[in-house]
């Protein structure tokens, strides 16, 4: 098969002409710089048998249920909106091609995938077919989708390939488009009370008091390419941080945040007394919104230690998994939401926010959680494994993006009972080496929370 690339179109079927973008959407497409795209790359590792043709046959029906992804981004003096094509059917560049190797050891290559919204849709992929399997690769703008959205839109794409390979009915929901002209209202969740002034008064002052922790020295470098790591950890090392998540009745996301935070203070050289500050998404989707086509759908959580007591106390776990229960349970991740449409009128008020460094954290964790979940009936399971007709499921790894002046953004996905994790640093703070320890120091932590300089092997 020769390196080639096809022009995939399906329809766009907007719920109005012209969809007006939301506050967060606009505020996505404001952190975009050369250096710090806001793509979001989704890798998805197969071994077995694979037909390339078939898969790329099956983009159409799976766009069409998702038309944010075949949107581009028209600026006017009036405001920004979302644009179709012309006729109503977009265009999606796909490249397939061959590769050499396996694919379980195809490693990641430096990032580059910037996404001009102006000019072409939030959306392009890669098919590439190795001896043993294939590699499917999505990059997207967070301007238009979230990573759960984008767990979306993969799994409807796989599982009418599923269905064509096998001979099945797709048994996909009807998605409702028009649900789209309110992805930026956030309901809370049932039986709570929104926040009140003093509670959001005391919840900024928590945000904002004190210095945030800030990389300590920069490279003189002109590359403008991201550097990228990521570590496979298989079934056993998966299992490890399992049952030390069951010994404290904890919460994956509560622990890589936790570990990343004590591993920033360590290597960032930053003053004692400053403030590691974690930018975490987190997720904002009601049982109701499983008929939302694929948009963002998120809220947005600051944590912060100080590097002091993550050099020393034992408590910084506990402690953090108990605001982020305060955060889920209060739906206080919407209200970073609808701060930025309260205040939309006035961009001031955000531009002079980031000169002050309040909306500019130490670095941001994102947990994709287990990106199979929801897909048991869309696919084969077979002995916990999941299987897309012949292709199964070996891995799936999420990069996430910083915004510009944030120097890593570090990621998480658990699979079939294995996990990735994976880091994007900017090249002007963070050398190739540098994120590689980093991420080694963050994976030993996990794995051996006894011996947290310990070394740790990935894949």
């Amino acid at each position: 098969m020769n390196d080639r690339t096809e022009m995939v179109r399906a329809r766009v079927r907007l719920p109005q002409q012209n969809m007006a973008t939301t506050a967060l959407e606009e505020f996505l497409w404001s952190c975009e710089t050369p250096e710090a795209p806001m793509v979001i790359r989704v890798v998805l590792r197969f071994s077995g048998d694979a037909d390339t043709d078939e898969i790329v046959n099956c983009l159409p029906e799976a766009f069409e249920r998702h038309p944010l992804l075949l949107c581009s981004l028209d600026t006017q003096p009036h405001g920004m909106f979302w644009r179709g094509a012309e006729g109503d059917y977009a265009t999606v560049p796909v490249r397939v091609c061959q590769s050499t190797g396996s694919v379980l050891e195809a490693i990641p290559e430096r990032f580059d995938g910037a996404i001009d919204l102006r000019i072409r849709p939030a959306l392009k992929l890669e098919v590439i077919r190795y001896s043993d399997g294939v590699l499917l690769q999505l990059d997207a703008h967070h301007a238009a989708v979230d990573g759960n959205g984008l767990r979306q839109f993969l799994t409807d794409w796989m599982h009418l390939y599923h269905c064509r390979r096998t001979g099945q009915t797709a048994k996909l929901p009807q998605l409702e488009p028009e649900r789209l002209k309110d992805r930026h209202q956030i309901p809370l969740p049932k039986n709570v009370e929104p926040t009140n002034l003093r509670e959001a008064i005391r919840n900024f002052l928590v945000t904002v008091r004190g210095r945030t922790a800030r990389w300590g020295s920069r490279q003189k470098t002109d590359d403008k390419r991201q550097h990228v790591w990521e570590c496979r950890l298989d079934e056993s090392e998966y299992q490890q941080i399992l049952d030390r998540l069951a010994s404290f009745n904890g919460r994956l996301n509560d622990l890589v945040m936790a570990e990343s935070m004590a591993v920033f203070a360590a290597m960032s050289g930053a003053p004692k007394k400053h403030f590691v500050t974690v930018l975490n998404p987190t997720e904002m989707r009601l049982l109701s919104d499983r008929f939302l086509p694929a948009a963002n759908r998120f809220g947005i959580a600051l944590m912060r230690r100080s590097c002091e007591d993550l050099s020393k106390d034992q408590r910084v776990l506990s402690g953090l998994q108990s605001e982020m229960d305060y955060v889920r349970g209060r739906g206080v991740g919407a209200d970073f939401v609808r701060g930025l449409e309260s205040t939309r009128r006035f961009p001031s008020i955000a531009r002079m926010a980031r000169k002050l460094g309040w909306l500019v954290p130490s670095f941001q964790w994102t947990c994709l959680g287990d990106v199979t979940r929801g897909a048991r009936h869309a696919f084969q399971w077979r002995e916990g494994c999941v299987y897309v007709a012949d292709m199964k499921l070996e891995f799936v790894t999420g990069f996430a993006p910083a915004a510009d002046f944030v120097p890593l953004s570090i990621a998480g996905c658990e699979a079939c009972r294995r996990m990735t994790l994976s880091i994007r640093s900017l090249a002007r703070y963070l050398s190739q080496e540098q994120t590689e320890e980093f991420g080694r120091r963050l994976v030993a932590r996990l794995l051996h929370p006894q011996d947290p300089d310990g070394g740790a092997s990935c894949g």
